[in-house]
């Protein structure tokens, strides 16, 4: 047998009640239609004493008699077979939730088992932290989806225990209390009505666990990817004070590179001087290149006050001033009234 409420089994047919009353006979006639293999219709047989194979006794006979006086307890009956459904349907969620609670926590401890090292971290993201997550991640979305089909369903069936409820309190057989198939159907749709509502309690508090852990889970790999784009911005940090160091040493070379360039072969004629060979180009060369060396430094250094110092000349060239956009040639709409008034 298979549960309306299990959306693996496809669409199952709605179960439909339909009764008349011949008045001269005094007879009653029910007419309860489903699907066989659903659960609710062996179960309201099994309530109605309609046994396969099985004649009904007399004192079965005399229930269903009984029960075939007030049609709303046969449709309380069949509520009721729905709502054994929904139990089992809530505990299905209840156990796929808590599973994937177990799988969060089984998380945490792996993760500890590693040190703060970012590389120790990284290589546990690796190995089974974002597979792990990602996995309990799509498990939470079919939870969730669980969670909100079982939602509506039982919403839908809390409104229809209600529009019963108050069909039987409006109908004239409500007004026998007497009888105890009437008692019997008032209390049933009572417990019925506040079962419906626990149902409904308990999916809001899954819902509510779920969407805790799909938080955690999200926050979780947020962490991580922050983890793993801080380490690689301290790598490239460093390579770029490489560069740094790299730009320093070309910009001290390459000066005396190029003044030796301007000096052309001229360095290289030598001439005798005091036992030793001399150029006689040697000295301006040394006092050319140092001062260009350090003007080159100067400059690299300097570069971020330079770049502000051009912005501003730029900008009191075009007459506006980067701190007071209003000054210079720009007027203010009150200034140009005036001029515009002054005018004849």
């Amino acid at each position: 047998m298979s549960s309306r409420w299990d959306n693996k089994a496809g669409p199952v047919s709605p179960v439909s009640i339909s009764f008349r009353h011949i008045v001269p006979e005094n007879l009653t006639v029910y007419i309860i239609s489903g699907d066989p293999k659903d659960s609710c219709i062996s179960s309201l047989k099994d309530q109605l004493g309609f046994a396969e194979g099985f004649s009904p006794s007399e004192y079965i006979r005399l229930e269903q008699r009984r029960s075939a006086q007030s049609p709303f307890l046969i449709v309380a009956h069949t509520l009721q077979a729905s709502l054994e459904q929904a139990k089992d349907y809530v505990a299905i969620v209840k156990d796929r939730l808590m599973g994937q609670i177990n799988k969060v926590d089984d998380y945490n401890e792996a993760k500890h088992n590693y040190t703060e090292d970012p590389k120790d971290l990284q290589r546990f993201w690796r190995d089974k932290g974002r597979n792990l997550l990602e996995a309990i991640t799509e498990q939470l979305h079919l939870v969730s989806q669980t969670i909100d089909s079982g939602m509506a369903n039982t919403d839908m069936s809390i409104k229809l225990t209600d529009i019963i409820k108050s069909a039987f309190d409006s109908s004239p057989l409500a007004k026998s209390p007497q009888e105890s198939v009437v008692a019997e159907t008032a209390e049933l749709l009572e417990y019925l009505s506040h079962s419906w509502n626990c149902e409904m309690n308990w999916l809001r508090t899954y819902k509510a666990r779920k969407d805790t852990t799909m938080n955690f889970v999200f926050n979780a790999v947020t962490q991580q990817d922050s983890a793993i784009n801080i380490d690689m911005a301290r790598k490239m940090s460093r390579d770029s004070s490489s560069m740094h160091a790299i730009t320093i040493l070309t910009m001290i070379f390459l000066p005396a590179t190029f003044v030796s360039g301007v000096f052309n072969s001229g360095i290289l004629t030598s001439e005798k001087y005091e036992g030793y060979v001399r150029s006689p180009l040697f000295w301006p060369y040394i006092w050319t290149v140092i001062p260009f060396t350090v003007f080159v430094l100067t400059l690299w250094l300097t570069r971020k006050r330079l770049e502000r110092a051009l912005e501003w000349v730029h900008g009191r060239c075009k007459g506006v001033s980067p701190r007071n956009p209003t000054r210079g040639g720009t007027r203010s709409s009150s200034q140009k009234e005036e001029v515009t008034g002054d005018k004849p």
